[in-house]
C-alpha cells in the first residue's frame, strides 16, 4: 500500500479567484456580471437569513449567465478559459502540488465549482477531478445543477464515492474555507 494521494480545492486555493464568477464575466462580460450580481441580491439575502439554500443562489446565478446555452459553445468557451486559470494561480499552493506530483502522488481537484469549466483546465494538467455538474437537456444547460453542490460534507461523500481511501498510504487535502474542513478531515 504505497499509493498516495493528494485533494486540492480550486477556488481561492490552487486559483486566486472564484472561478465560477470569473467564466460568467468570461462568457458574458463585466456588464451582465454586476447586472446579475443585482438580480440574485434579494436571494443571497434569503440564504444568510436561512431562508434558501446556498444550491439555489448558485442555480440562480448558474441560470442567469448560462441558461439555454449548448454543451458545445460551454465547451468552447470552457477552453479559451484555461490561460485565465493559468494566470490566476496561487504560486505557492501551485508549488505545493507540483511537488507533489513529483513524489508520485496522484492529484485531484475537488471544488465546488462545475465540471464544465474544472474538467477541461484538470485535462489539461492532468489531474483528476471532482466538481458539481450542470444539468443539461437535449444539449441545453436547464439552469439547475444535476445533483446536490459540491461543496462541504458533499466534496467527502464525492470523493469516498470515487476513491477507496483504504487503498492509500498518505492522504493530503487542502483548502481554504470552513467548508473544505470536512475534506481536510480526510489527511493523514
Amino acid at each position: 500500500m504505497s499509493a498516495k494521494i493528494a485533494f486540492f480545492d480550486l477556488d481561492h486555493t490552487l486559483i486566486k479567484v472564484d472561478s465560477m464568477l470569473a467564466f460568467a464575466k468570461h462568457v458574458n462580460g463585466k456588464k451582465a456580471f454586476y447586472f446579475s450580481l443585482l438580480s440574485i441580491l434579494p436571494k443571497y439575502v434569503q440564504v444568510m437569513l436561512g431562508l434558501r439554500s446556498h444550491q439555489a443562489l448558485k442555480e440562480a446565478f448558474l441560470e442567469f449567465h448560462f441558461k439555454g446555452l449548448s454543451v458545445a459553445e460551454l465547451e468552447k468557451q470552457a477552453q479559451l478559459f484555461i490561460p485565465f486559470l493559468d494566470r490566476h494561480l496561487d504560486k505557492k499552493h501551485f508549488q505545493h502540488l507540483t511537488d507533489l506530483r513529483g513524489e508520485d502522488y496522484e492529484i485531484c481537484i475537488v471544488s465546488a465549482s462545475c465540471a464544465t469549466w474544472v474538467k477541461p483546465w484538470c485535462e489539461h494538467h492532468g489531474y483528476t477531478f471532482i466538481a458539481s455538474e450542470m444539468e443539461f437537456q437535449e444539449g441545453k444547460f436547464t439552469g439547475k445543477l444535476a445533483s446536490k453542490n459540491c461543496k462541504g460534507q458533499e466534496k467527502v461523500k464525492r470523493i469516498n464515492t470515487q476513491y477507496n481511501l483504504d487503498n492509500y498510504s498518505s492522504i493530503k487535502a487542502f483548502g481554504n474555507s470552513k467548508s473544505d474542513r470536512y475534506m481536510l478531515q480526510l489527511a493523514k
